[in-house]
């Protein structure tokens, strides 16, 4: 772009005295990747990015396509792990507030979410050239607004509500529904799950505000919050965490920080963010508490894993390394620079020191959770629940998470003295018949631990229409062992081909229940394929 445009005293939106401004300016972006080879050649409008962090040495830029500018959208699937090839609208990220520490927060943030189910913001580590001077490592992000919303869930721009300070897409019509209900003169609800159910995805509240929690967003909740909905008679509000730079550690916070308590229970203020006011009076009830605590312990064994965090930890080190002391040298102070906008790292030695700020947080948070939870909710001590693993199981939910898999089986640990809604995942054609000892959720799924437990399911195959083999063994002796399940009460035939075309019958079996059955063949060293097939007579 023309200099002008960016450093001209009265025109230049990069100076420090405009930089704050809303101002957009052409600019020709070109974008190569790795090999080398030109994926984007095309005019934008440039604008500065940001709120605190316009004020940096380094400054975020805004891209975005224009038909005014000749292309309406950018036509290159710049993150290979999303299914999206065109954007509107992309960031080249200073980090943010984290420009000056590790460099890499809100990008942890948002892959830790992602793994949650929460809409997420993609990032990959570029290095940008402004006007053919280096200008160090930028994250490209996409950026949230309508456009991104219908590009990850498949609606009309113009079908969402978006809100963040204010209308960013849509209506508020539809909100005030929900402020109604805690600031109307009607009567509170008599329960608050399903009085908000209709209006709100609820799941995706308690994961959001687990996320935030658990992370310890220290800019968080009075600020950097956004809701969406699809405009439709049944679109509930979802939460998009966002600009996440203010976690795992900030400013010198403690793992030990009871953010439940100061950000959600007890909020300081008079008038809170009306999502805590939900989850204040979603956790006074029971079922609101065991919902959120048990989804909370889960992923704390699993998407928030004291591994999984560590691992995404190294994975942004690994990727930033390369190219950090290129870009700590470009931008260290000048005579320009003031203590508020200048890098502070002289070299990799102080970037690689916050990146274990990082990590000591990881290694520390999860015990002082544990030990916040039960304290603020007064729960039984933790014990380990372990189902055992049987054939036609798929998976166990426990409030709609899924249990991490421990050796064969699955277990998980999760406080005493709470119920928990426990659901099966059977392959098809299976159903729960029992539980071993009569050990078990009730009928409706409830279930509550009180002490180290293990539960088998018994489950029985119900093939609708036709019999299915359950596993065939090679045995000693040159023989294979065919395992089937066939419909009850029916008469069964095993036979056996070489050319899908003639059947010879090896055996006919009645089948009483809805047990397995298993047969033995003498494959005799015949060379050539077998197949072996099951057909029940008709009723």
């Amino acid at each position: 772009t023309a200099p002008g445009n960016l450093f001209d005293s009265d025109l230049g939106i990069y100076t420090a005295d405009n930089a704050g401004r809303e101002w957009e300016r052409p600019a020709f972006f070109e974008w190569f990747e790795p090999d080398g080879s030109r994926a984007i050649g095309q005019t934008v409008g440039l604008r500065i990015h940001g709120g605190w962090s316009r004020k940096y040495d380094q400054k975020s830029l805004r891209l975005y396509a224009r038909d005014r500018y000749g292309e309406s959208a950018l036509d290159h699937r710049f993150f290979r792990e999303l299914g999206v090839d065109s954007f509107r609208r992309l960031l080249l990220r200073n980090s943010g507030n984290g420009w000056k520490m590790a460099f890499m927060r809100d990008a942890i943030g948002h892959e830790l979410v992602r793994g949650m189910g929460l809409d997420s913001q993609a990032w990959r580590p570029s290095v940008v050239y402004l006007n053919g001077h280096y200008w160090g490592i930028h994250n490209l992000r996409e950026r949230i607004d309508r456009h991104f919303l219908a590009n990850h869930h498949g609606i009309a721009p113009d079908g969402i509500d978006l809100l963040q300070n204010g209308i960013r897409a849509g209506d508020m019509e539809h909100w005030k529904r929900l402020e109604q209900l805690f600031t109307g003169l009607t009567e509170k609800p008599a329960e608050w799950m399903p009085a908000l159910e209709p209006l709100v995805n609820l799941d995706n509240l308690f994961d959001y505000v687990i996320a935030e929690v658990f992370l310890d967003n220290r800019d968080w909740p009075l600020n950097n919050e956004q809701q969406w909905r699809p405009r439709t008679a049944t679109g509930r509000w979802r939460w998009i965490p966002y600009d996440m730079d203010g976690i795992l550690g900030t400013s010198g916070r403690r793992p030990w920080i009871n953010t439940l308590h100061g950000k959600i229970l007890y909020l300081p203020v008079k008038q809170p963010p009306l999502f805590v006011s939900m989850m204040q009076a979603l956790l006074k009830e029971p079922r609101g508490r065991e919902r959120f605590v048990h989804r909370y312990t889960t992923h704390m064994q699993t998407t928030l894993s004291r591994a999984r965090l560590l691992r995404v930890i190294d994975d942004k080190q690994a990727r930033l390394a390369p190219e950090m002391a290129q870009h700590i040298a470009r931008w260290q102070p000048t005579e320009h620079s003031s203590p508020q906008s200048a890098l502070p790292h002289r070299d990799t030695g102080d970037w690689l020191a916050e990146v274990q700020v990082l990590r000591n947080f990881a290694e520390a948070r999860h015990e002082h959770v544990w030990d916040d939870l039960q304290t603020s909710f007064k729960l039984g001590e933790p014990a380990t629940l372990q189902v055992g693993d049987v054939p036609g199981l798929l998976g166990i939910e426990v409030e709609g998470l899924a249990l991490p898999r421990r050796g064969g089986d699955w277990a998980a640990r999760f406080f005493t003295r709470l119920p928990m809604r426990l659901t099966l995942r059977l392959a098809k054609g299976w159903r729960l018949a029992g539980w071993k000892n009569n050990s078990g959720p009730d009928a409706e799924g409830r279930f509550t631990l009180n002490g180290d437990t293990s539960l088998q399911p018994q489950l029985e195959f119900e093939p609708s229409h036709r019999p299915m083999f359950r596993s065939t063994e090679l045995e000693e002796g040159d023989r294979l062992r065919l395992v089937f399940y066939g419909i009850a009460r029916r008469t069964h035939h095993v036979e056996a081909s070489t050319d899908l075309a003639e059947w010879q019958r090896l055996k006919t079996i009645g089948v009483p229940d809805r047990g397995a059955h298993s047969l033995v063949v003498p494959l005799g060293g015949e060379p050539g394929l077998r197949f072996f097939r099951v057909v029940s007579d008709p009723d």
